[in-house]
């Protein structure tokens, strides 16, 4: 279990980011998540094949991520627009095949 100082941070993280997430869902379309991760190697292999393919996505959890310290408490999300979460994935996918080769 979380000391109680992490989890008061933690509750107070996850609150504002759902209040983030709230405001970016009303100002654009819907957004899925496309992975949850705290493997800081993927996130950045994923946000470049992202980024590459000229998919936009938010990156939530990543100051609350580091704050906490490295014990996997808080996971960092990618998430992406509804209409772009299919090719996303299979973008991930493409690139896992091919690195399993």
């Amino acid at each position: 279990m979380l000391p109680a100082s992490l989890r008061r941070h933690s509750d107070c993280t996850n609150r504002w980011s759902d209040r983030f997430l709230a405001q970016i869902k009303r100002k654009s379309k819907h957004l899925e998540e496309l992975i949850r991760t705290n493997n800081p190697v993927e996130l950045s292999f994923i946000r470049a094949l992202l980024e590459e393919a000229g998919i936009e996505f938010v990156l939530l959890d990543d100051f609350a991520s580091g704050v906490e310290g490295s014990i996997g408490a808080i996971q960092r999300r990618i998430l992406v627009e509804s209409d772009q979460v299919n090719r996303a994935r299979r973008l991930l996918n493409e690139a896992k095949r091919s690195l399993d080769e």
